[in-house]
């Protein structure tokens, strides 16, 4: 049986908790969800654009390899998607 988007990046939220202060987790991780895994292609909703800054500042080394080891050599790209408000 295949996992499905979500299930796969629960399996990466558990791997992140266990490498990371609680604080840490909450506050960087946890508002994180997947919307879709296609053809190598993760796309993650963060609440903004500030949010991904942080994310690939802090905490790219971490999570980088966190997806390589679930996803394996299958994930090609990883995006980032937000909600703006106004334009």
């Amino acid at each position: 049986m295949e996992l499905t988007h979500s299930q796969l990046w629960e399996k990466c939220l558990v791997m992140l908790k266990d490498n990371l202060i609680p604080e840490q987790f909450d506050a960087w991780f946890k508002p994180i969800s997947s919307l879709s895994y296609e053809n190598g292609n993760l796309i993650l909703m963060i609440p903004s654009e500030y949010f991904k800054e942080q994310i690939e500042n802090r905490f790219s080394g971490l999570l980088y390899s966190v997806l390589r080891h679930v996803y394996g050599d299958n994930l090609k790209k990883l995006h980032f998607k937000f909600n703006q408000i106004g334009d």
